[in-house]
């Protein structure tokens, strides 16, 4: 008798289409885990660079006086640099209209009339708008950029 009982094995072919098989699964796994540790290393970014901008801006007419004009640094470790405007917002009937929004109450009149002298004596207040722009020193990551108010009452003359 000629002929084969049973075939044992792989064929070439089989084995061929096996291999490929494995290293496209293989690059593709890769490219996954590579764009996966990019997202992580640009969140990392993004949440050092929030917490630079708090550290920055919350100081501002809090602990430091506000002065307007432009100032630019870097992070202590020199990752990130950073570009600081603050100008004052041009609105003479701002004062007037914080001051005139007092309590209602019949009861109030004496703080209203608080109110009232203590701006006429300060000045009034004044609107400063904060603009914040932070980037990776190596420019290898987006720009974050932040935006805040602060109303602060005018030094006496």
């Amino acid at each position: 008798m000629s002929g084969r009982r049973g075939q044992s094995g792989f064929s070439l072919l089989e084995v061929l289409v096996s291999f490929a098989l494995l290293a496209g699964s293989t690059g593709l796994l890769l490219a996954i885990v590579s764009n996966g540790m990019r997202q992580v290393r640009l969140a990392a970014d993004a949440t050092e660079m929030a917490a630079i901008a708090q550290s920055l801006l919350a100081p501002l007419g809090v602990t430091e006086a506000l002065e307007a004009g432009a100032f630019a640094g870097e992070s202590e470790d020199g990752r990130f640099r950073w570009q600081l405007r603050v100008d004052q917002v041009p609105d003479a009937s701002l004062g007037a209209g914080l001051l005139a929004a007092g309590p209602s109450d019949e009861d109030s009149e004496d703080d209203e009339e608080f109110l009232t002298s203590l701006g006429e004596e300060l000045g009034g207040p004044i609107l400063y708008r904060i603009d914040l722009e932070l980037a990776p020193a190596a420019a290898s990551g987006p720009a974050a950029r932040f935006s805040t108010l602060r109303l602060r009452v005018a030094p006496s003359p």
